[in-house]
């Protein structure tokens, strides 16, 4: 088994874990959604009495899986945070604390490289100053990743009211057999399907609103540095505010950090004041 020996480590590994639950809560969504095309678009009546049933099954399970979902996700936000302070205060984590938190978060599940060196690229002392410099930096990442994660699902979901208006229309022009009402009817369970498991839709308010948060904690942190404010009990405010934008929002795409993680690199080495 892969030993972890910090909390970064086991910060990915228990985000690695929410990820895989909300993905199989968005696969059950999308049989859902389906399923409902099917049962609209098709004429037989054994379709009709069986979709409902299995539709309502897999949103239970959809439920149960995005609950557990949220709760690892709560849990690796719990670590991050005293990660942290670990890194900006010099916060002692005991090896019993660490242990505890390695039997709960289990198997190894990252797709990030082992963690080596330095989480944060600043070389301040521990302290208030330091605690600011690590706090912009996540913030910069947080905020560029959640941007283009809003916009790759902002796409998906103009897709999905496309596809979903192509379907009435085809339905309304082809469906002769059907008086209107009933047409209307049939072509309407997709939209009701899809607004009653529509994580994609949930998903891009979450990352819109973490991308405008980061924004405004990002403009405080520059005030701060410009002005030379480095009160630990007002960068404690930032910090919190920052805490409480990503317990809100949702797990950050993995692979696009992997792929845009050098270039991300270079933007902050250029503008990196500690």
């Amino acid at each position: 088994m892969h030993k972890r020996a910090n909390l970064i480590e086991l910060m990915r590994d228990e985000f690695a874990v929410s990820k895989q639950w909300l993905r199989i809560s968005i696969l059950c969504n999308v049989v859902v959604l389906m399923c409902n095309v099917i049962d609209s678009a098709a004429s037989l009546q054994n379709i009709h009495q069986f979709v409902p049933i299995f539709s309502l099954i897999i949103q239970v399970v959809a439920f149960f899986v995005r609950e557990k979902s949220f709760r690892d996700f709560s849990f690796a936000e719990e670590i991050r945070r005293l990660a942290l302070f670990q890194d900006g205060l010099c916060l002692k984590i005991s090896p019993l604390q660490l242990a505890r938190f390695g039997a709960r978060v289990g198997k190894h599940r990252s797709e990030e490289p082992p963690y080596i060196d330095a989480y944060y690229t600043s070389t301040l002392e521990p302290g208030s100053k330091r605690l600011l410099t690590v706090l912009t930096e996540s913030c910069f990442y947080t905020q560029h990743i959640s941007n283009h994660a809003f916009r790759v699902l902002s796409r998906i979901l103009l897709g999905c009211f496309l596809g979903i208006g192509a379907l009435i229309l085809f339905m309304i022009n082809a469906s002769v057999e059907y008086d209107l009402l009933s047409m209307l009817t049939h072509a309407s369970l997709p939209i009701f399907s899809f607004w009653a498991t529509g994580d994609v839709l949930f998903m891009t308010l979450k990352f819109w609103d973490l991308q405008k948060q980061c924004t405004l904690i990002l403009d405080k942190c520059e005030q701060f540095e410009k002005n030379n404010l480095h009160s630990l009990s007002e960068i404690m405010i930032l910090v919190d505010e920052y805490n409480c934008a990503l317990a809100s929002s949702m797990p950050l795409p993995t692979k696009y950090y992997l792929a845009s993680t050098a270039d991300l690199n270079l933007h902050w080495s250029r503008r990196s004041v500690g």
